[in-house]
């Protein structure tokens, strides 16, 4: 099983909350703060002593209220929420210099960097959309109905492809 330099961080009830790189994990098991559920086989050499390297760690007490404070507005969960897919085209697994953030309402007419006005959008409908409304430039939704929405925090674990790796480790070494 390789490691790399993420470990999957779950809370104490086993929900999977993210993944944290190895000098955190170090620092909150040193400081007593988690238990480790399963080890990797790799090791992490210092001057004078080796350490395995765990694979999924716990924390030993619940970090409670984590659904209620919502999602932070960024580009990365914006891509996640409409699956790296231009909401005008329907272009799909969009990646690099075509992969853009479009404002349906435009920052230059007073819309802002909400969840609710922000789509993401392939290069060439973003350029075409420009500062325009939608209606001015005949453009709609590809989902017909479909609308910008705050995503709750439930939605971003399951298309997480993280959350489904820990699941079915968890379910493999008889934890669920």
């Amino acid at each position: 099983m390789k490691t790399s330099n993420q470990i999957f961080l779950l809370n104490a009830d086993f929900s999977y909350l993210n993944t944290i790189p190895i000098y955190s994990v170090f620092r909150l098991y040193f400081l007593d703060k988690i238990d480790v559920v399963v080890w990797s086989d790799e090791l992490i050499h210092t001057p004078s002593t080796e350490y395995k390297i765990p694979h999924i760690v716990r924390l030993k007490n619940y970090m409670g209220r984590l659904f209620g404070k919502g999602l932070k507005y960024n580009s990365k969960h914006v891509f996640m929420r409409d699956e790296y897919t231009c909401q005008y085209c329907g272009k799909e697994e969009l990646h690099g210099k075509d992969l853009t953030i479009d404002h349906v309402k435009a920052k230059s007419r007073g819309g802002k960097n909400t969840f609710e006005n922000t789509v993401t959008c392939c290069f060439s409908c973003n350029n075409y959309k420009a500062d325009r409304s939608l209606n001015e430039c005949k453009l709609m939704f590809y989902r017909q109905g479909w609308k910008p929405y705050r995503p709750n925090f439930i939605e971003f674990l399951k298309k997480d492809e993280n959350y489904s790796k820990v699941q079915n480790k968890l379910k493999e070494i008889g934890v669920f």
